[in-house]
């Protein structure tokens, strides 16, 4: 026993045989969770159009940025002009990252070598912070310059030359992924206001973002837009900003209720800046609730933990840098200990290759996506839950055969595997067979993308990569999932992109799409490009083709008119079911009551639209779902007087209880008074 405690005593004076251990850990999380969202597939297409020298485009033909993350993409097609091979190169630099911020964790930002030990520690408990350690997108990449940052700003406060540092790691992180500014915005902030030279501390702050205002400039000259074309498809939306705020809350369910220690972390962080009375850590912890704000005000994400990895790390380091310090060792091992504890509640816990019963965690359209694509995992996580879920097979079996998957190279896959792989490669060949070019209508995926290769153009239904398609309102879902919007694709759109014929059978419509195509296909320098640019980043839709809104949101539309007279109801019996149905009553003449009372498809809820000329929105009411038909409708004041002219009746979900997809008017009535 003295052996063993002199042994104890030896090694606890060497940490760096600890550190050397947990830099191994991180290795095997890493690489026995790696995988691929077919998101980042998205990216990866337009990396080897651009590696082949057509240009940072989806479709080789037209210029469209279908990534949102400039930086990731770059650094990506670095290492893919050597290696030609995406899905290790994208594993490769993603462990890159993340071995670089756990020794800066281990080495810099810790104030001891144990601190930074139970820092990583804590990263590697967190289902949200391993997983999106790879997948393809950008989030390793975002981690490493947060850490870089964190640490100039935390543990090197008095050193006012690190504000051009510092404004260089905000500056990348944001050309990275535009919305992470907001973790800096109040340091960066504080450091101006506190600097006693402002102007010069301005132009510190100018030169560390200059990278970001160059691939803006390129943006709008290349592209013709500040902004990615995924940030038109998602964010010009028909969702009300409750709506979106009740789906962030959801978002932020998913994590609580599936990896319970990421939300404990990052509301300790957040308690730990306050209790530490300093400027910096509120400043810190003021980034993450101004970013976590902005998760809620978009909705959050249908990928769970994704928006919160970059949080969490932050709320991490507050715990590291101010409140291990503060604790006795007892108290560090304590708090181990109940995140390890609170780790096990977790559907996923990272130190399991996979789910619990290899279930996917799934919660109101928000889901545990790397075991949705579970087949792209780098270890062969399928076949080896395959083994493992035979009753007769003991732990003693199951041990061995993943030391057998490992020991003779069979349990690692060198590929992602997955159904829509093997399309693109059938489109691949069906377009090389023909020597032309392949235009498909059709909402393609990442995977579809990347693998068919440049001879085969996509019209993306999503819009994700559509220069027309994002720009035209979205196709109306009473049950909408965050970041899926799916367009209706014009008559004669994939005719005129595959050279058929020169015009859109509708002129006005023609007329917005010319400027787009203008835009993205025609010569930079123009004077009618820059024309078109101009309008259309200072012009909405609704200023260009006002008339063509309802067409486009509602193209199931169930419309009638009638002759409504007071005390005496109308027969209408308009039936309307699925994505993009409403039912429109139009009226023989303006009205002019305070009530309206509607009989409709029970147990429905609905948004009840009062009109006016040109289908101008004067009101609207909503009506909740009951179990009979009826309902009366106060109309507001101003509206009653006014007049309506038509109304239009729209299936809404109550909060997350979807709709059912099938709704009926029966009747309305201006009741006599």
């Amino acid at each position: 026993m003295q052996t063993i405690n002199n042994l104890w005593s030896r090694l606890k004076q060497q940490p760096v045989v600890f550190q050397g251990l947990a830099l191994l850990l991180v290795v095997w999380l890493v690489i026995s969770h790696a995988w691929m969202t077919d998101d980042a597939y998205f990216s990866f297409r337009s990396v080897d159009n651009f590696i082949n020298g057509y240009g940072l485009t989806w479709n080789v033909t037209e210029r469209v940025q279908g990534f949102t993350h400039p930086l990731w993409v770059l650094l990506l097609s670095g290492a893919y002009a050597f290696t030609h091979e995406i899905y290790l190169t994208s594993i490769a630099i993603s462990l890159a990252c993340t071995l670089g911020l756990a020794w800066l964790l281990l080495r810099r930002i810790g104030q001891t070598a144990w601190h930074g030990l139970l820092g990583l520690g804590l990263l590697c408990l967190s289902t949200a912070f391993v997983d999106y350690s790879t997948s393809g997108l950008e989030n390793p990449l975002t981690h490493l310059l947060l850490a870089v940052f964190l640490w100039l700003f935390l543990r090197q406060p008095k050193q006012q030359d690190h504000l051009l540092a510092l404004a260089l790691m905000a500056g990348l992180a944001a050309l990275n992924r535009l919305d992470t500014i907001l973790f800096y915005g109040p340091a960066l902030a504080y450091l101006w206001w506190r600097s006693p030279k402002k102007l010069a501390a301005l132009g510190s702050l100018l030169l560390g973002f200059l990278p970001l205002i160059a691939w803006e400039v390129f943006s709008i000259v290349y592209y013709g837009f500040p902004f990615p074309n995924t940030y038109y498809a998602k964010a010009l939306n028909y969702v009300s900003a409750a709506q979106e705020a009740w789906a962030g809350l959801n978002y932020f369910y998913f994590t609580l209720r599936f990896d319970p220690l990421t939300w404990a972390v990052i509301l300790a962080g957040l308690a730990t800046a306050w209790w530490s009375q300093q400027a910096r850590p509120r400043l810190v912890a003021a980034g993450i609730l101004l970013y976590l704000a902005y998760i809620l005000q978009i909705g959050g994400d249908f990928m769970g933990g994704r928006f919160l990895s970059a949080a969490y790390l932050a709320s991490t380091l507050l715990l590291v840098v101010y409140l291990l310090p503060a604790l006795r060792p007892r108290g560090r091992g304590a708090l181990l200990a109940a995140a390890f504890g609170l780790s096990l509640l977790a559907a996923s816990p990272p130190y399991f290759l996979y789910a619990r019963d290899f279930a996917t965690a799934r919660w109101q359209g928000v889901v545990d996506e790397r075991m949705i694509y579970a087949q792209t995992n780098l270890v062969r996580i399928d076949a080896l839950h395959a083994f493992n879920s035979q009753p007769e097979h003991t732990l003693l079996n199951k041990a061995a055969y993943l030391a057998r998957m490992l020991w003779r190279g069979t349990g690692f896959r060198l590929e992602a595997e997955n159904d829509w792989i093997e399309l693109g490669r059938e489109l691949r060949a069906s377009a090389e067979a023909q020597d032309g070019v392949t235009y498909l209508p059709q909402g393609a995926n990442g995977f579809t993308g990347f693998y068919a290769g440049p001879q085969v153009y996509f019209i993306h239904g999503l819009a994700l990569t559509d220069g027309l398609l994002a720009r035209v309102p979205p196709i109306y879902n009473p049950n909408w999932r965050s970041g899926h919007f799916m367009r209706r694709i014009p008559e004669g759109y994939l005719e005129i992109e595959a050279s058929q014929i020169t015009q859109l059978p509708d002129a006005a419509l023609d007329t917005y799409y010319q400027a787009i195509r203008r835009v993205t296909h025609g010569p930079l320098f123009t004077p009618e490009r820059w024309q078109a640019i101009w309008a259309l980043n200072t012009r909405p839709f609704t200023d260009w083709l006002p008339e063509h809104l309802t067409a486009f949101r509602f193209p199931k539309l169930a419309s009638a008119t009638v002759a409504l007279q007071p005390g005496q109801p109308a027969e209408v019996q308009l039936s309307f079911a699925g994505q993009g149905a409403a039912a429109q009553v139009s009226f023989a003449e303006r009205i002019f009551t305070s009530t309206l009372e509607l009989s409709t498809s029970a147990g429905d809820a609905f948004d009840l639209y009062l009109l006016g000329e040109n289908e101008t929105e004067l009101g609207r009411v909503h009506l909740a779902a009951q179990p009979g038909r009826g309902h009366t409708v106060p109309l507001p004041a101003a509206v009653a007087s006014e007049g309506v002219v038509a109304i239009r009746l729209v299936p809404v979900r109550v909060y997350n209880h979807a709709a059912d997809g099938e709704y009926t008017l029966h009747s309305l009535l201006i009741p006599l008074h």
